[in-house]
């Protein structure tokens, strides 16, 4: 056969032939062993791009031990947060050359336990939990397992998983403290679901700034978005209904504000002239012109690639002694929205 022409019976056995090397060095050379020269490495993959060779996924399976499939379970993938975050998962784990199984839950539980079943079944070599509950059990038991698996983004109540998050507390802190620096006091939170830690520590870093400010937490003021735009849109409604509505409203999610602020133009109010808006995750949408969000952004493609990375590593060498926990700096991202430069 001759290097140009394409052979779909082409073996790893062909390719030693022809760059004059053993099976083995071609076996380490796909598996992106560091134990092979660079001239070596360069001659066998010349010859493999050139002829179009595709290893055998199930016999590399096999010889390997492993599936090369991870999951990757995802609360909403109609939440731009995910589908971006997804992007970064699925871009890093190909440059691995694993293949990524999605699964979205709609931060539901029974569901959660469906895709986890089926993850199973597919005998998947490791998972990335993207959502996942406090208290969810069944997380819990892999955890204690010793199944490689890495939570980002949301956490369990528990000291012994791996995760990578943001530090979601000091990012809502930031964000409330910032609109108390432009002179509001009446400050709203659009609040997600008290069953993630995502809500739970934002819940925190907004109550920290107020009170730091010398002022009080009103619980009017304090309302469920659940994560959900049709949720936040109605609690908007509620707030912007008060006989003394809030200056200012900051929202667990981008979504969420996205929006308030809809309601806000609904109600034929302006952002930020009458209600200021700051939200939280920093989407891509967020810095179009026409919208032009105050947000903080929590760094969710270097969470993506870091949850690849701890994971890809916890299932080449085992569990690490000290569990991997990580925090990502938050940073607030000054657009319009928030009214800052109202203040010009």
């Amino acid at each position: 056969m001759k290097i140009g022409e394409k052979d779909e019976n082409l073996t790893t056995k062909d390719i030693a032939r022809m760059a004059g090397v053993s099976q083995p060095t071609v076996s380490r050379v796909l598996n992106d062993s560091p134990n092979v020269k660079p001239g070596t490495k360069k001659k066998v993959m010349d010859i493999i791009n050139k002829l179009g060779y595709t290893p055998n996924q199930l016999a590399r399976s096999m010889v390997l031990g492993k599936t090369f499939n991870i999951g990757l379970v995802l609360a909403d993938i109609t939440n731009p947060f995910y589908s971006e975050l997804a992007k970064s998962v699925i871009d890093r784990a190909k440059q691995s050359r694993y293949n990524v199984l999605l699964c979205n839950t709609d931060n539901n539980e029974d569901t959660m336990e469906m895709y986890l079943n089926y993850l199973m079944q597919k005998r998947v070599d490791g998972i990335i939990f993207a959502s996942v509950s406090t208290k969810s059990i069944r997380v819990q038991h892999l955890v204690e397992s010793q199944f490689p698996c890495i939570l980002c983004n949301r956490r369990l109540e528990s000291e012994k998983e791996n995760f990578i998050v943001s530090e979601n507390t000091k990012g809502a802190y930031i964000a409330v403290k910032h609109l108390i620096n432009l002179g509001h006091k009446e400050i709203a939170y659009i609040s997600g679901s008290s069953d993630f830690s995502t809500a739970v520590e934002r819940r925190e870093g907004y109550c920290k700034a107020l009170e730091e400010a010398g002022y009080a937490i009103d619980r009017s003021l304090v309302l469920q978005g659940r994560f959900k735009e049709e949720n936040a849109y109605t609690a908007a409604k509620q707030l912007i209904a008060l006989k003394k509505r809030p200056s200012a409203i900051f929202c667990s999610n981008d979504l969420m504000a996205l929006a308030a602020i809809n309601a806000i133009f609904d109600s034929g109010l302006k952002v930020p002239d009458d209600i200021a808006i700051v939200g939280y995750d920093d989407i891509n949408v967020a810095s179009y012109r026409t919208v032009n969000l105050t947000t903080v952004a929590q760094r969710k493609e270097e969470m993506g690639i870091k949850a690849v990375d701890h994971l890809l590593s916890i299932i080449e060498k085992g569990q690490p002694t000290i569990p991997i926990q990580e925090y990502l700096e938050p940073k607030l991202i000054i657009r319009k929205t928030c009214g800052f430069y109202l203040k010009r």
